[in-house]
């Protein structure tokens, strides 16, 4: 199983959706016990998500839970400025992004 494959997997296990990690993976770890991912990209990236502009650092790392991510490290997104994301929580058809105090939904649809 290659390390894009790895870290794709445990969010499949975890009912998140695979786009959260960029396809440029090229290590990742997973500790079940405490639930940590790391992943390591080629180079830091740059995406979209329904409009949003993201970006990955070169190493992330999550403690990933079903259906949420209550630690995140190595992701921010541009609201006016650039923030960083420090959780996502999954719901029926959405994705919440927490930055501080302020969370913003996402349609899952935009992660598929």
């Amino acid at each position: 199983m290659t390390p894009f494959d790895r870290a794709r997997a445990v969010l499949t296990d975890h009912d998140l959706p695979t786009r959260l990690i960029p396809d440029n993976v090229v290590a990742s770890s997973w500790n079940p016990h405490t639930g940590t991912l790391t992943a390591t990209l080629a180079a830091p990236v740059h995406t979209t998500f329904d409009g949003i502009p993201v970006r990955y650092a070169k190493r992330v790392r999550a403690v990933v839970r079903p259906g949420h991510i209550p630690e995140l490290h190595g992701v921010e997104a541009r609201i006016a400025f650039w923030v960083k994301v420090t959780a996502i929580r999954g719901e029926p058809e959405s994705l919440v992004f927490s930055v501080g105090r302020i969370n913003k939904r996402l349609p899952l649809a935009a992660f598929r």
